[in-house]
């Protein structure tokens, strides 16, 4: 079975609120790791959520959402956990928003 590792890190930072990015799945799990910051002034949620793109349209595969705080203990958070369990290959892609700033 094989497992693809989302790892936010390799995103970068971003001044948006809102980040979409795709890629090709062979087949297996997905799975997302990384740190998240919230570099806006207000607390905040971001949602993560994962699409399959079909010819009938895209499909959501699972979401997960993370508070974001702005005290120092909680504007930084470390996500580890499972988007979708045995997908099909195909194409992906992943989106996240929240109203504020944020990075990972």
């Amino acid at each position: 079975m094989l497992v693809l590792l989302l790892t936010l890190a390799s995103s970068a930072f971003t001044n948006n609120t809102n980040y979409t990015r795709s890629f090709d799945h062979a087949v297996g799990n997905i799975v997302y790791s990384g740190t998240v910051v919230n570099m806006g002034s207000a607390p905040d949620t971001l949602y993560i959520s994962l699409y399959r793109v079909t010819p009938n349209g895209d499909v959501l595969v699972g979401s997960t959402s993370v508070y974001l705080g702005v005290t120092p203990g909680n504007r930084h958070k470390n996500l580890n956990g499972t988007l979708g369990i045995d997908q099909p290959a195909g194409q992906y892609y992943y989106k996240f928003v929240a109203r504020e700033y944020w990075g990972v």
